[in-house]
């Protein structure tokens, strides 16, 4: 089985932690976009909810981009996604 064979994990409703995690380490929207390639509009739509479902790899590197867990950035668990979904 190929890594894209297995469908997409995703994190639903994408309440989070983020903008007050970054802000209180003095990281701006615009270093994690030149530390990830997310563009800053997309973080400032995560961080002020307006993506209701964030791919996994996506919450990943943005956790990781501040030096967090995804657990502590987006406090909920993942949903599978049926492919085609």
């Amino acid at each position: 089985m190929l890594d894209s064979d297995i469908p997409p994990r995703y994190i639903w409703g994408v309440d989070n932690n983020l903008k007050e995690l970054r802000r209180a380490k003095g990281i701006r929207q615009e270093d994690i976009e030149a530390k990830t390639g997310i563009s800053q509009p997309m973080i400032s739509a995560v961080e002020n909810g307006h993506i209701k479902r964030l791919p996994l790899d996506t919450a990943r590197t943005l956790a990781d981009a501040i030096g967090e867990s995804v657990d502590d950035v987006f406090p909920v668990d993942p949903e599978p996604v049926a492919q085609g979904a």
